[in-house]
């Protein structure tokens, strides 16, 4: 028996109990509901008739109230358009937020895909620096809920032959020059498809030479956002670069690595996870000192250095409320040694 059928029955049913009536269809007339359906101004519009329930009565008020709840039911869950309200498109760029860059990737996307909900990861990447942009998309990504696009442009060789590509993963897709920049977050994904950024209906016309982040990649997203299918975006690539970060060396109870990220407070992050050192480590960097780690920068006194293990469980060197970097004249590559003080 369908819904429709059910329905009818128990505004009926309804009717006799709590009117004390009974009731026979009309000559002529289907015992059923005739229901249409109407689209008007772009909205689904229910209409009935029916002899069943005369308006107003308790019976056919409760016909009204499931029937419509059942139908609405429906046009939300038929909705093709339904899935691009909620899609997250972040942003990652060295563009800095004084100039029209940022606004105009934005508008690009608005204007394609205006129920995106576009969250700003960070505009302050330094100029041209593919490691510092990798480095903190990896460490923002895996943050956000699944079907995330992340739109990176950190792109020195803007116009040159380097390939743009979109890449799709278990719970994200990336998109951005391949070089280099998409490499570190890939790391932690298990990615299902990789594709190169070809098909020009889908950019901005013209596109610019030296703005591909508005004409090629902001279009992109928005198209993904929109339910495009990914086998659009251009033909398929098998691999894409990778920055050969440098990693950390042991020799004894030593480890050897070096700053990777300094952050904004002048804070140095180094290229070492410190999960499996002991509290009784001591940090070399360059010239200075640090005989153990700290919990929180609160342990020690103020202008004074420390070394913690980051929310990103990597080994961390700062001064208590003083910008490191600047006061220690350190940038990254500054080299750094930890070893186990039990062995001193």
């Amino acid at each position: 028996m369908c819904l429709k059928t059910r329905l009818a029955m128990v505004a009926r049913a309804g009717r006799s109990r709590f009117l004390g009536q009974s009731e026979r269809p009309q000559a002529g007339r289907s015992r059923h509901h005739a229901i249409s359906k109407h689209f008007l101004s772009g909205q689904h519009r229910f209409y009935e008739s029916s002899t069943a329930s005369p308006p107003g009565s308790r019976a056919w008020f409760l016909y009204q109230c499931a029937y419509s709840r059942c139908c609405l039911f429906a046009i939300v869950f038929s909705n093709p358009l339904r899935h691009h309200y909620l899609v997250i498109i972040t942003l990652l760029t060295d563009f800095g937020t004084r100039d029209w860059f940022v606004p105009s990737m934005k508008g690009v996307i608005l204007g394609l895909a205006s129920r995106a909900q576009i969250v700003d990861l960070t505009h302050e990447i330094p100029s041209q620096n593919v490691r510092s942009g990798a480095f903190v998309l990896a460490a923002a990504a895996p943050t956000f809920p699944k079907g995330t696009i992340h739109v990176a442009v950190v792109d020195p060789g803007v116009g040159s032959r380097r390939k743009a590509v979109a890449v799709k993963t278990r719970s994200h897709v990336f998109i951005g020059p391949d070089n280099g920049l998409l490499s570190l977050a890939l790391q932690r994904e298990k990615v299902l498809e990789i594709r190169t950024l070809e098909n020009k209906r889908l950019f901005r016309q013209p596109v610019s030479h030296t703005f591909h982040g508005r004409d090629v990649f902001a279009p992109v997203a928005a198209h993904l956002a929109r339910g495009g299918r990914f086998s659009n975006l251009g033909p398929r690539q098998k691999s894409i670069l990778t920055l050969n970060m440098p990693e950390p060396t042991k020799t004894g109870t030593a480890i050897h690595g070096e700053v990777i990220y300094i952050d904004h407070f002048g804070n140095l992050i180094t290229n070492i996870c410190v999960d499996h050192l002991p509290r009784s480590t001591a940090i070399h960097l360059g010239r200075h000192l640090i005989r153990s780690l700290s919990f929180s920068y609160s342990e020690a006194k103020r202008g004074r250095l420390v070394a913690i293990v980051n929310s990103l469980n990597l080994l961390e060197i700062g001064l208590r409320e003083r910008d490191a970097a600047r006061s220690l004249r350190l940038s990254i590559g500054a080299r750094v040694k930890t070893h186990s003080t039990l062995h001193v």
